[in-house]
């Protein structure tokens, strides 16, 4: 079986934690990383008081999450991929990401 990057959606808005009904999955093919360049597996988005905000009913007029949009937010996760020299496959990594299994991938500082 070939792996799977879905990439979660905001259907429609939650008032409260999102659950399942407010969420939908696009499936697409895990990208590759170019020179440079990591690709993690998301273990742990984060579901943080600014994340609600821009996914209520009433979002913020600065940063709102536009229904069927991919929702970002903080992360954690295990690199699986890995053309940097200063980072291997299996280290763990935290960044500025989205709600997908696998990210863009992202330049290693």
């Amino acid at each position: 079986m070939k792996p799977v990057n879905h990439h979660i959606r905001l259907a429609p808005r939650p008032s409260g934690l999102p659950k399942a009904p407010h969420l939908s999955s696009l499936p697409s093919r895990p990208p590759r990383p170019a020179r440079a360049q990591i690709v993690p597996a998301v273990g742990y988005p984060s579901i943080d008081p600014a994340t609600r905000r821009w996914i209520s009913p009433n979002p913020a007029d600065n940063g709102s999450v536009p229904i069927g949009t991919v929702i970002e937010a903080g992360a954690t996760g295990q690199v699986i991929a890995s053309e940097h020299p200063a980072s291997r496959s299996g280290s763990t990594s935290a960044a500025h990401s989205a709600y997908k299994s696998w990210p863009a991938p992202t330049v290693r500082a």
